[in-house]
């Protein structure tokens, strides 16, 4: 049985406004699984327009953290590579509390 990519908008703890969007695709063990991925959630990620990882299937697996291929996509710029868990949730943390303050920097 297939299980079905699902997807997660990261909000800001301020304003909570998107920060980031993260695409779950457990089925994705290849770069090219993980491209098709993003082309088919392409939509969303355009509307968006935030930072968005995609994520495949988990590998090496321990109880604190996880491995899998990850894309990473930023407006014109795509990056995949090999990413543990405790690599990927600082940065989405840091996303969602730096948000507002990034945005009140740049105003002043």
């Amino acid at each position: 049985m297939l299980r079905r990519r699902q997807s997660k908008i990261v909000l800001c703890v301020s304003c909570h406004r998107p920060v980031a969007l993260l695409i779950e695709a457990p089925e994705a063990v290849t770069e090219d699984q993980l491209s098709a991925e993003a082309k088919r959630m392409e939509e969303k990620i355009r509307e968006l327009n935030v930072p968005t990882w995609v994520v495949g299937a988990e590998q090496d697996v321990t109880p604190h953290e996880g491995r899998a291929l990850v894309l990473e996509k930023r407006s014109f710029t795509e990056k995949i590579r090999p990413m543990f868990s405790t690599e990927l949730n600082p940065i989405l943390e840091s996303l969602q509390s730096n948000h507002c303050q990034r945005k009140e920097q740049k105003d002043s």
